[in-house]
């Protein structure tokens, strides 16, 4: 099962929080955390157990979840390219790049309906 696949049928079981509530998703994603990392250890790959690990840097550290939460706000159609700037020291030209890059792979695997538009 792909795992977009999987997380549309986990959106039938399970609600995920908007994206305007920036601490709810913090939260429900430190749970799925929570849910997920004993499972990652059963798998023969170390790429879940290192995406484990890099989402938990993510969610518990305030840095650089601010940072995250922005460039998902962004790349979901939010206009804060400055503050994007100065927090990721990224130049514009690589954030509009790498909001094209997100958008262009999220129509072209058809999930535009997961989590609301992309815009």
């Amino acid at each position: 099962m792909r795992i977009i696949e999987f997380l549309r049928l986990l959106r039938t079981v399970v609600k995920i929080p908007s994206l305007d509530d920036e601490a709810e998703l913090r939260h429900f994603l430190a749970r799925v955390l929570d849910a997920l990392a004993p499972l990652a250890v059963y798998t023969p790959t170390k790429a879940d157990d290192l995406g484990i690990a890099a989402l938990r840097t993510i969610v518990m550290t305030d840095e650089v979840w601010a940072a995250f939460y922005r460039l998902l706000k962004f790349a979901m159609g939010s206009e804060d390219l400055p503050t994007l700037v100065s927090a990721t020291g990224l130049a514009e030209s690589q954030l509009l790049a790498l909001r094209d890059v997100l958008y262009d792979s999220t129509h072209a695997a058809n999930v535009a309906g997961f989590g609301g538009p992309v815009a």
